[in-house]
């Protein structure tokens, strides 16, 4: 029986506002962003090549700018790594990262101030971004636990629906935003629950942003921009198990605890 491996992989750094919480920002990659895709297709051909894997023509993404660019990038990569051609973003909403509803992309300190300000709630804990279960108490607002399962429900559904029909071991690609993904991975027990709320948390000193990769390791951010940017033509981080790049790569590696089931952050 053929192997099916879903992959999770972060969208590259975006023009992310300073102070802004939020995991849906809509706005496109950076430069450096666009490399950190093209390193990307990089490291998951390299993976699939040492696997004996292929990759799945459909390159499925959260419908946000930035993981859409991110997965288009990758498929016009991969077709020139690997001469093979029929690589496509694929946008899904349930891929989207942790939705704030109502107060979705105001500054951090707005919304802690609206609540605070509001007779009917209990101020808000100095980490709500990074916990797991505190839902701040506005219309449409998730919690990371939450999205995570929603995210993770989907991905459990779409493998249900691609196995029958695999013709070869397969990796199958998920393109999201770092908190929902991290959340998902311990929702399919990826991840040790635990684990998952550190790595949510937000950087020293700031906010819970979107533009790095999360428990990145430190390394030299990429510079300029990346020739193939992502077109209209393709619309209908966390472990590597890869070897080390060679001296002079761009690619980004990360820490997370290795884990022996069928998800493979990368």
């Amino acid at each position: 029986m053929s192997r099916l491996i879903a992959v999770f992989m972060r969208h590259g750094a975006l023009k992310h506002p300073a102070g802004v919480a939020g995991g849906n920002l809509p706005y496109a990659l950076t430069a450096a962003g666009e490399n950190q895709a093209a390193d990307a297709a990089q490291r998951l051909a390299d993976l699939a090549a040492d696997m004996d894997f292929k990759v799945d023509d459909d390159l499925e993404c959260s419908p946000n700018e930035a993981a859409w660019q991110t997965a288009a990038i990758l498929g016009e990569e991969l077709e020139d790594i690997t001469d093979r051609q029929g690589y496509r973003a694929v946008e899904r909403a349930e891929l989207a990262g942790r939705s704030l509803g109502s107060v979705a992309n105001l500054k951090t300190t707005h919304i802690e101030t609206l609540i605070e300000d509001d007779p009917r709630f209990t101020k808000a804990p100095k980490d709500w971004l990074a916990r797991t279960d505190y839902r701040p108490p506005f219309a449409g607002v998730e919690t990371l636990g939450g999205a995570g399962e929603r995210l993770g429900d989907f991905v459990r559904r779409r493998i249900e629906e691609l196995w029958p029909h695999l013709t070869g071991d397969t990796l199958k690609v998920f393109v999201g935003h770092g908190s929902a993904l991290i959340h998902a991975a311990a929702f399919l027990d990826v991840l040790p629950k635990n684990r998952a709320a550190q790595l949510a948390l937000p950087p020293p000193g700031g906010s819970s942003s979107n533009s790095t990769p999360p428990a990145a390791a430190p390394s030299s951010t990429p510079t300029g921009a990346n020739p193939k940017k992502a077109t209209a033509k393709t619309n209908p981080a966390l472990p590597s198990n890869t070897a080390p790049p060679p001296p002079g790569s761009r690619r980004q590696q990360t820490q997370t605890p290795q884990s022996p089931a069928s998800i493979l952050p990368l």
